[in-house]
């Protein structure tokens, strides 16, 4: 019972919002909102849904309140009061249910992901979308009774509307959005950062950026790098930045980062910083290293 309270008594209503825009959910028109602090800077977009889900009155229509953050991930769901979920047959969902759809709302490469379309499913049902070999492979994956439910709320807070987020981000950006998104301090904040930040942006919040060299297998800090003006290499305290996270960085982000730096004279600690990793190995870094220490 703890999470139903917790996910009924979290239901407020915000002073501080604005509608950002409307998205069209299969014949539904949902007003998302945006949540201001008290400084004015958007913080949450949020949703109230009211989706159909059933056929044939076999269950109560969904209404919940969903929250995403600055960059479209969902954060939360709040029920509203009167509005409990249900399955088939009017089964109220139990907590170990809503605790379960909270997971999976959280997921976005959940396996829902990989066998329904947002164009196709909005306005069919589960049944109609899924065939029944599917259906099995979902058995536990899914809230037991409550598969179209599940279905059309990951489609909400996973779906394209992710990208109508991010797109109404972008167009508020400033400072303090950058500072509050990067604080997140994580793959995806750090993507969405380096694919939408100009060359200036980058130069400025690089402090704020380098962090993602230490993510590896991301391929974020190579792209990063990529993307950073050449003449910023030029200064020593760029190199230094960036060049702290040099034993961190996957090999093909040392590599970005080895080419930025050649023709350019190299600040003295990250020479000799290189000079004590060159490996004994005939390979494409040892060759730009031995370029760079030669310069």
């Amino acid at each position: 019972m703890i999470f139903i309270l917790m996910i009924l008594m979290s239901f407020s209503v915000h002073a501080a919002n604005k509608s950002a825009f409307v998205y069209s959910f299969g014949d539904s028109k949902i007003k998302i909102n945006s949540i201001k602090n008290d400084k004015g800077l958007v913080t949450t977009y949020f949703a109230n849904v009211k989706i159909p889900v059933c056929q044939d009155q076999l269950c109560k229509e969904v209404r919940v309140k969903l929250y995403w953050n600055v960059i479209g991930q969902f954060v939360r769901f709040e029920l509203i009061p009167g509005y409990e979920l249900s399955k088939e047959d009017h089964i109220l969902f139990t907590e170990k249910d809503y605790l379960m759809l909270d997971s999976i709302l959280k997921n976005p490469g959940h396996i829902l992901g990989q066998i329904v379309d947002e164009n196709k499913s909005a306005n069919n049902s589960a049944i109609d979308i899924i065939s029944g070999a599917t259906i099995k492979v979902l058995d536990g994956e899914v809230v037991s009774g409550a598969l179209y439910t599940c279905q059309q709320l990951w489609l909400l807070t996973n779906g394209m509307l992710v990208a109508e987020i991010q797109k109404e981000t972008r167009r508020i950006i400033n400072s303090q959005i950058i500072e509050s998104i990067a604080e997140l301090k994580s793959i995806e904040a750090y993507s969405f950062l380096i694919h939408n930040l100009n060359e200036a942006q980058l130069k400025r919040y690089l402090s704020l950026l380098v962090p993602v060299f230490s993510y590896k297998k991301s391929f974020l800090g190579k792209q990063l790098i990529q993307k950073l003006p050449a003449r910023m290499f030029k200064k020593f305290d760029n190199q230094k930045r960036i060049g702290d996270y040099y034993l961190l960085m996957d090999y093909y982000t040392q590599i970005s980062f080895l080419q930025k730096l050649k023709g350019r004279q190299i600040a003295t600690p990250l020479k000799q910083m290189l000079m004590e990793n060159l490996e004994n190995k005939t390979n494409r870094k040892n060759k730009l290293i031995l370029i760079l220490l030669e310069q």
